[in-house]
């Protein structure tokens, strides 16, 4: 039986993530999405697209006309789309509907290490559930494109993820309040440079996958968010992948 995801209503906070989308770096996904549009029409899928800002600035600065789809499992952000241009289609990754072989290019930015579930082997049987839907609704000859926060350490990564969990619940029964990194609002498991790199060699044959370009950039992180993590190396992996 598929494990299911925590309660969104608990684990995810709509409002928090805006302030993140805002302030978030997209440049670098966003410049290597744009080398890849060279026809008019594309399809793209932004899944886990909040309000839509990435897919606003796609649309600003295509030098062809695109289509483009904001995949997202809450729908408070439907309201909060500005351009009517995007798509909304009101649905989870790991239960998403869609056909396979859709677009032409898919695309995520920080999305795996919020679709956790109780206990953190099933955390990861979900993180991957939901590459291998990237995967799938990718058309041949089209890009998977993403970025992800990792931690170099799969211990570290798993006491996050019950810290993370012990202060949600907390906040959801008892209504006590963290308010350092916005602790008991969410609950977050992330993953390993290892973990990713695994799911996608597992799934190379089968989608007929090769990796473009894969790249790991460490943060240095401010003393507070390094005690978080205890003091873990962080960082970004970013990756794009073509499905031939």
């Amino acid at each position: 039986m598929e494990p299911k995801q925590l309660n969104l209503n608990r684990t995810l906070n709509s409002q928090l993530f805006l302030k993140y989308e805002k302030a978030k770096n997209n440049e670098r996904r966003l410049n290597a999405v744009l080398k890849l549009i060279n026809k008019q029409n594309i399809k793209i899928c932004d899944v886990g697209g909040a309000s839509g800002i990435f897919l606003n600035e796609l649309l600003k600065k295509s030098k062809y006309k695109i289509h483009v789809f904001n995949l997202e499992i809450d729908q408070d952000y439907q309201n909060k789309q500005k351009n009517k241009k995007i798509n909304f289609i009101n649905k989870s990754i790991l239960d998403n509907k869609i056909k396979g072989n859709f677009f032409d290019i898919a695309t995520f930015n920080q999305v795996l290490h919020h679709l956790v579930s109780n206990n953190h082997q099933n955390t990861l049987i979900l993180q991957k559930k939901a590459l291998e839907e990237v995967f799938r609704i990718t058309k041949k000859g089209g890009y998977i494109v993403f970025e992800e926060e990792v931690y170099s350490s799969p211990a570290i990564s798993r006491i996050t993820y019950s810290v993370s969990k012990f202060a949600n619940l907390l906040h959801s029964k008892l209504n006590i309040n963290f308010h350092y990194l916005s602790l008991g609002k969410v609950v977050i498991s992330f993953m390993t440079k290892k973990e990713i790199s695994k799911i996608i060699s597992e799934n190379q044959e089968k989608y007929k996958l090769r990796v473009i370009n894969s790249e790991y950039n460490s943060w240095n992180l401010p003393l507070k968010y390094k005690i978080i993590t205890l003091l873990s190396k962080v960082g970004i992996i970013s990756y794009i992948i073509q499905k031939k």
